[in-house]
């Protein structure tokens, strides 16, 4: 793998973007002894639900931070870089593979403050990431339940009860993975929004190992990290 891979900062468009398919399972806490459960058969989807669902997840991402797979001796010892490249090839792995990916994420599930959630395993078509179409993978997991009223009519009587899911505006957890640059270990955007301290390398690096790409936004943000502590640190201990 070329670890020192450059790209200008890439441009994504979803206008076209559609969900082909989803499977949902269930991931536990494997260290506080929940169970993960896996569905026997793909979500059924019509289309306005795929709309929305396409919506939801893309819009949840900048797009300015990319990463890529990595794995220190071999790119294929990375699981999910190699369930991914099973699912391009055939996207009828869907459902096998997301089986693999909601085990190997329940293997990774062990810090004792990660909630239990639904796993989405998600295949859209004709993304398009700086000018070429191609598919595209979600991977997401929801962990935190909003509560709100819901109303329904009993008796010719409307009857109002508290309901508990989703929140719409932002996903928990998420990655999204284009089939680009297989060599480089593909190209993804990748969120974490709930995580803090020792639970964060969680996602990122135990379940998904991804790395920066060394874009011109990476090389940005490490400039500007580095005035920041010298800022910070260096000037008052000079003057």
């Amino acid at each position: 793998m070329n670890s020192n891979y450059i790209n200008k900062e890439m441009k994504v468009k979803y206008n076209s973007t559609f969900l082909d398919s989803l499977v949902i399972h269930h991931v536990g806490n494997k260290n506080n002894d929940e169970d993960l459960a896996l569905s026997k058969n793909e979500t059924s989807l019509n289309d306005e639900l795929a709309s929305l669902l396409t919506t939801y997840t893309f819009s949840a991402f900048k797009f300015e931070e990319l990463y890529h797979f990595y794995h220190e001796s071999e790119l294929e010892l990375n699981e999910v870089f190699t369930y991914a490249s099973k699912i391009f090839n055939d996207s009828e792995e869907l459902y096998e593979q997301s089986r693999n990916l909601a085990m190997h994420l329940y293997r990774q599930t062990l810090h004792p403050k990660i909630k239990a959630g639904e796993f989405y395993v998600m295949y859209y078509r004709d993304c398009e990431i700086d000018g070429e179409v191609t598919d595209a993978i979600g991977l997401f997991k929801s962990e935190n339940k909003d509560t709100f009223f819901k109303v329904n009519e009993v008796d010719e009587t409307l009857q109002i009860k508290l309901d508990s899911g989703i929140n719409l505006k932002k996903p928990d957890k998420g990655c999204i993975i284009f089939n680009t640059k297989k060599d480089d270990g593909f190209v993804l955007a990748v969120i974490d929004n709930i995580s803090t301290g020792t639970e964060a390398m969680y996602w990122m690096d135990d379940f998904l190992s991804v790395e920066n790409l060394k874009d011109e936004y990476f090389q940005t943000q490490k400039a500007m990290t580095f005035c920041k502590n010298f800022v910070e640190e260096q000037l008052p201990e000079k003057y």
